[in-house]
C-alpha cells in the first residue's frame, strides 16, 4: 500500500502540474515539492500504466478550476445586476478590480445595454447610437465599448480580478473588449464575465479552458475561492458575498 501511494504521488509530480493557471497557492505547494518531481518521474516509468493511477490522476485535473469563468447570458435573467452586486462586495474588501458593467436603457432594439460603467472610475461611456445603422435594429456604438476598453487596459496588469460585462458580436470579431480580455487572459488574471448564446462559439474557440457558472452567488463566490490570488486581504476575501452584504 505504501508502494502504491507513493507511486500516485511520483505521477503527480512527473507531471507539469504547476502551470500558469493554477491558483497560486498551488504553485508554491508544487514548488516546494519540487526536488521529488525526478523521483516522481522514475516511478511514473514503470507504473504509469496503471488504469487506476490514470483515473486519479485525470480526476485532479479535471477539478482544477479555470482563472476564467463566464455566465450564461439569457433572457430574463440579468446578469449585469448580478455582477454588480458581486463587485460592490469585493470592492468592500479592498479587492482591487478593473473592468466594466454595462447598465440598460430604455431604447427599442435587439441591445439593451446604453452605458458601460467603468468599475475602478466610475465613468460611465455610452455605446448608444442615436439610430441603428441601416437593416439593423442594434443601437450599439463600437466606439464607446473601445474608449471604456482603453481607459481599463493600463490597470489589468495591478488587478486581482478582472470583470468585463461580457464577450459579444465585437469580441467575436476581435473587437470592442477582445483587447482587454486577451491581455487579462495573457497576465493570468482571474477573469470574470457573460456570453450569450449566439456567440458560445466563438467564446469557447478564444478560452476553451473557461469555467461555466450557475449565474448565482455562491457559484461565484466557489469560483473565487479556489482562484483568488494569495494577498493580505486572503481572509477577507474568504467571506461569501451574502457574508459581506450583511456587515455592510
Amino acid at each position: 500500500m505504501e508502494m502504491f501511494w507513493t507511486a500516485g504521488i511520483g505521477i503527480l509530480l512527473s507531471q507539469e502540474y504547476w502551470m500558469p493557471d493554477v491558483p497560486q497557492g498551488s504553485r508554491r505547494i508544487c514548488a516546494l515539492l519540487q526536488p521529488l518531481r525526478i523521483v516522481g518521474s522514475q516511478l511514473c516509468h514503470h507504473i504509469w500504466a496503471a488504469p487506476l493511477l490514470r483515473l486519479c490522476y485525470r480526476s485532479i485535473e479535471m477539478t482544477r478550476s479555470s482563472n476564467i469563468a463566464v455566465l450564461a447570458n439569457r433572457d430574463a435573467l440579468d446578469v449585469q445586476a448580478l455582477l454588480s452586486r458581486t463587485v460592490t462586495a469585493w470592492r468592500g474588501t479592498g479587492m482591487r478590480i478593473v473592468g466594466v458593467i454595462a447598465e440598460n436603457n430604455d431604447v427599442a432594439g435587439a441591445c439593451s445595454a446604453g452605458l458601460l460603467r467603468d468599475i475602478v472610475s466610475g465613468r460611465s461611456f455610452s455605446i448608444q447610437l442615436d439610430a441603428a445603422p441601416a437593416g439593423t435594429t442594434c443601437h450599439l456604438d463600437s466606439r464607446g465599448v473601445e474608449d471604456a476598453c482603453a481607459e481599463l487596459l493600463p490597470g489589468i496588469a495591478t488587478a486581482d480580478v478582472v470583470v468585463l460585462s461580457k464577450f459579444g458580436k465585437l469580441e467575436a470579431m476581435q473587437q470592442g473588449f477582445w483587447r482587454a480580455f486577451s491581455a487579462a487572459v495573457a497576465a493570468g488574471k482571474p477573469l470574470l464575465t457573460t456570453v450569450s448564446s449566439r456567440h458560445a462559439e466563438a467564446w469557447r474557440a478564444f478560452a476553451p479552458q473557461a469555467e461555466w457558472l450557475q449565474p448565482d452567488n455562491p457559484s461565484i463566490e466557489q469560483w473565487w475561492h479556489t482562484v483568488r490570488p494569495l494577498s493580505g486581504n486572503s481572509e477577507q476575501h474568504g467571506t461569501t458575498t451574502e457574508e459581506r452584504a450583511a456587515q455592510q
